[in-house]
């Protein structure tokens, strides 16, 4: 995936899930699909990229505005109140590995960082 050069808080990843039925009704071609809900990951986290395991919730609902200044495990309260898939408890597992020459991991840079200072 490819990222643009200047991140904003605003800018996330945003998951949709469906169910795919594979058994066709009578009067349907193709496979039907029936929408699940959503997920999201902010990019940035404190200006740096998130990398890393992440167990996220999954949303049933419409996603409430300005979702996406939030992850959804600390989003604040709705009015109308978001509706969770198991009580909003993380269902969706998925790893974020960066490979970036622009947009720099904290640990890389520490880590150079530290290198050179005990080479010197």
């Amino acid at each position: 995936m490819a990222l643009p050069a200047r991140l904003t808080e605003r800018h996330h990843l945003l998951f949709t899930f469906y169910h795919i039925s594979c058994q066709q009704k009578q009067n349907q071609t193709g496979a039907s699909e029936t929408l699940i809900g959503y997920s999201w990951l902010p990019i940035l986290s404190t200006d740096r990229l998130q990398t890393g395991q992440y167990c996220l919730p999954i949303a049933l609902d419409r996603l409430p505005v300005n979702y996406s200044l939030h992850s959804p495990e600390r989003i604040t309260p709705q009015v109308p109140p978001v509706k969770w898939m198991e009580s909003h408890k993380g269902v969706f597992n998925l790893e974020i590995q960066a490979v970036s020459s622009v947009h720099t991991q904290v640990s890389l840079t520490h880590t150079h960082t530290h290198t050179h200072t005990h080479t010197m």
